[in-house]
This record gives C-alpha cells, sequence and structure tokens, in this order.
C-alpha cells in the first residue's frame, strides 16, 4: 500500500504505482528456478498536511484489496471504496455466521459425454442464502471465505454435503448410481496439514470409490504454489482422486510445466469455448491434442448453444457442462433430469430444458 502527501508527489506516486505492477511481469530467477510472482498497489493521496496518518493508511490498504480484484493490479482510494469495505466486512461477518448456521448448500450441474450427451458426473457448487433469503454469488463470498479464513470450513460443508448426496443416488436411484463427482477446492485448502487425511476419512466414511472423485483447482490459483500444496497434490493422486485444472488457458502454464503437475483432467475455460471467428479458434483443437497425447481428459465449460457444441465436437473434445444442457440443479433434480436426458436421447427429441430453482 502506499500513501502520499502535496500535489507535487502526487503524480510521482502515481508512477510509482504503475511502474511496481510491472516488476511482476517477468519472472524472478532463484538458483536456476524462475518464480512468478505479482505485485498489487492500493494508492492514497492527499493534500491534507494534517491528514491522520492512520487513516491513511487504512484508505490504503483498501484500495490495496480493491487491486488484488482489479485486472489492471492497481487501485486508487476514493471515498465510495469506505464503503464498498463497510459493506465488505459486513458481508463477511454474515458469511461466517452463515457458515455457523449451515447456510452453505450445494447445487449440482451435469457435465455429459458430448458425443452421446450421456450424463457421465456432476460438478457440485457452492450456494449461500442467507436468512433473508437472498442468494449471494460464489464470485462475492468465496473470495471473501479465502481471505478471512473460513474457505476450509466451506470446503468441508460441500465435500460432506455433496459425498452424502452421491452415496444417496447410489442407494436409491438406479439411474444416477455411478455418477462422477467434481469438487472445487483452493491451493489453501489442499495444502492444509490435515487435508488428505480428511478426504481419505471422508470417502471410507461415505463408501466412495476414490476413482469417482475429480477435485478441481484453478490453473491461475496454482501459480506459485507452496511446496505443501504440491506435496498433497501427489498424494491425491496416489490416492485415486483425479484432478483437474480448471479455466485453463486463464493463466501461464506451459505444457512443459503441466506435465510436472499430477493432473489427469483439463477444464477449458468459457472464453475459448466461444463460436465466431478469432484467435481461440486455434488455441481449443492445439490443447485437446496435446492433452489427449498426454493422455489428459479434456473438459468444456461454458457450452450454451448447438454451435458451441458442435464446434467443440469437431475440435475432438469429449467431455462439456454448461446451460445448452442444464444449469445447476437441487440434488433431487439430478435422477429426474438424467432419465429426461435418456429418453430424449433414444426418441431423437430435444435437449430436455432444466428448470430452475
Amino acid at each position: 500500500a502506499v500513501d502520499w502527501y502535496k500535489g507535487a508527489a502526487l503524480s510521482g506516486a502515481g508512477r510509482l504505482s504503475r511502474q511496481a505492477v510491472t516488476i511482476g511481469q517477468d519472472p524472478m530467477v532463484h538458483g536456476g528456478v524462475s518464480v512468478r510472482f505479482d505485485v498489487r498497489v492500493g494508492l492514497v493521496t492527499t493534500e491534507d498536511a494534517a491528514a491522520d496518518p492512520d487513516r491513511l493508511v487504512r484508505d490504503a490498504e483498501i484500495a490495496l484489496m480493491q487491486a488484488k480484484a482489479a485486472a489492471t493490479k492497481r487501485a486508487e482510494y476514493d471515498d465510495s471504496a469506505r464503503e464498498a469495505e463497510s459493506n465488505r466486512r459486513k458481508l463477511a461477518r454474515a458469511l461466517a455466521i452463515g457458515v455457523d448456521n449451515a447456510e452453505i448448500f450445494v447445487e449440482y450441474q451435469p457435465i455429459l459425454e458430448l458425443q452421446t450427451r450421456k450424463v457421465v458426473g456432476v460438478e457440485a457448487l457452492a450456494r449461500w442464502c442467507s436468512p433473508e433469503g437472498a442468494l449471494i454469488p460464489p464470485l462475492e463470498f468465496i473470495p471473501l471465505a479465502e481471505s478471512h479464513g473460513l474457505i476450509e470450513a466451506i470446503t468441508g460443508a460441500v465435500f460432506e454435503q455433496a459425498l452424502t448426496q452421491l452415496s444417496r443416488w447410489d442407494a436409491e436411484d438406479e439411474v444416477a448410481a455411478g455418477l462422477r463427482l467434481s469438487l472445487n477446492v483452493t491451493p489453501n485448502a489442499v495444502g492444509a496439514p490435515e487435508f488428505v487425511d480428511r478426504l481419505t476419512a471422508l470417502l471410507a466414511d461415505h463408501a466412495v470409490d476414490p476413482s469417482r472423485i475429480t477435485l478441481e483447482l484453478t490453473e491461475s490459483s496454482l501459480e506459485g504454489a507452496q511446496d505443501a500444496v504440491l506435496l498433497n497434490l501427489h498424494s491425491i493422486r496416489k490416492l485415486g482422486v483425479r484432478l483437474s485444472l480448471d479455466d485453463f488457458g486463464t493463466g501461464y502454464s506451459t505444457f512443459d510445466r503441466l506435465l510436472t503437475l499430477p493432473v489427469g483432467e483439463l477444464k477449458i475455460d468459457r472464453r475459448f469455448t466461444k463460436t465466431g471467428a478469432g484467435p481461440h479458434r486455434k488455441i481449443v483443437p492445439s490443447v485437446v491434442a496435446l492433452a489427449h497425447s498426454s493422455n489428459l481428459v479434456v473438459v468444456a465449460e461454458g457450452i450454451e448453444t448447438r454451435e458451441q457444441w458442435q464446434m467443440l465436437l469437431a475440435d475432438g473434445c469429449e467431455y462439456g457442462q454448461g446451460f445448452l444442457f442444464s444449469r445447476p440443479l437441487p440434488g433431487q433434480g439430478i435422477p429426474k433430469y438424467i432419465r429426461d436426458s435418456l429418453h430424449s436421447r433414444i426418441s431423437g427429441g430435444r435437449i430436455p430444458a432444466a428448470k430452475v430453482r
């Protein structure tokens, strides 16, 4: 965080902040190892000689938090930022209470084999409904959970609910028995010393074969991952759990680096699965070919149109998910969706439309 005083220095502060964020554009080489890192800058300026230094530091920290969420990597404090930070803190307190009160629940988005439209698995997605009945978007509460030490509790709640649901489908509904389950995790959660033991115990408690489970981590989150995270990833893979690199194409991974990670699946980010001319049209076939040559499964996200579906089939992508097939559903909605989908495939009808709750 940077704070600055007097008009003559204001432009200097701006230059300094712009220069600072460029430092991380090139990797640092240490001991022959290339290490990537990020620089974020929060900036507050004042011409008030009587300004409270402590308040300036607090305002700079608020701007820094904004910069961490901004593509530009730098942010300058303004008065609206104070209100936004106040609202953010209120939401964080509500989330902490919500976690204790079991307000986190799970919905499931089907994953299909694109060639046959057969449902082969589901992705478990965390949802938060406040006591007032408002659904808080994951893009709002997941970063809050990470920054306020709540992500492990939420991860645990989602794992418990999703594995319970998987066991219930196995026991009670033939059409949904045997599905694969994809679960999202963060490096902070995976790197916890007890994570592997907890995962092992959960799978045993629910009598779930580890080979049916996929843990998804975003590509960008693994950049510069700590040794503890990488060690646990290898231990998880030894359990038989598949690891997936989510949002592939949005980070800086090369295939050389990718092959050093114990991943078995790539999920292609939705920005590359859109139709129409553009550089993205060259990326998907190349990624699919390289992945298959490395024995990696490929899943496409964000499929919303038939054109996307047909394009991805032509590119050789074998699995996918998106609103064309189904929105996320409550657990009891999955067997019905599979039955409707099966009937549609047999009759040659249209893709069944899953209703939104």
